[in-house]
């Protein structure tokens, strides 16, 4: 994407990446950035991105505080061979704290993912504290295990995400995996 690696207190803002993104070892890969912390507003990609883990239509993955807010993704996103944390928008949203969770809102993917696991139509897996409300999606994922419309894997807050789209595995709901 525009960034590899942008890990501390990034901003990126009515931006646009399209094209082939292809990053066949390690993680973290995604339309606009591959690792990410800091704030996405109004941004877009589309393409292809392939990788093998952590792979985002707008990030791979974040660390630290960060937000993804009116974006969007119509890129078609490719998982290797054993690829895990795959998502419409990020493949994983890292931990929030308590009093500033990390958030994904407004925002909606309209493409397809073909990956083996944790797969979700807005993000892969979030960790604590994450909040992921008010998107949508109108994809085709085909995904071995915990594929989910919205979420592959829970472990924050989901409010008022909707999604139409074409789900192939055996969990068919908004959520792949809840965790208990």
């Amino acid at each position: 994407g525009l960034l590899g690696n942008c890990s501390t207190a990034c901003s990126i803002d009515s931006s646009y990446s399209t094209g082939t993104i292809n990053s066949t070892e390690g993680a973290n890969t995604g339309g606009l950035a591959g690792l990410f912390s800091g704030t996405i507003t109004n941004s877009k990609s589309s393409g292809q991105i392939i990788g093998m883990g952590y792979i985002g239509g707008l990030v791979g993955s974040t660390a630290g505080a960060s937000s993804i807010s009116g974006s969007s993704s119509t890129a078609d996103i490719i998982g290797g061979l054993g690829s895990a944390y795959i998502g419409g928008i990020a493949g994983y949203v890292g931990s929030g704290t308590v009093t500033v969770p990390n958030f994904i809102e407004k925002s909606s993917f309209k493409g397809t993912i073909t990956a083996e696991s944790i797969c979700g139509g807005i993000v892969g897996d979030v960790g604590n504290y994450v909040t992921v409300r008010r998107n949508s999606t109108d994809s085709n994922i085909d995904c071995s295990q915990k594929a989910g419309g919205v979420l592959g894997a829970v472990g924050g807050k989901v409010a008022r995400s909707t999604t139409k789209l074409q789900l192939r595995e055996v969990w068919r709901s908004l959520y792949g995996h809840v965790a208990t």
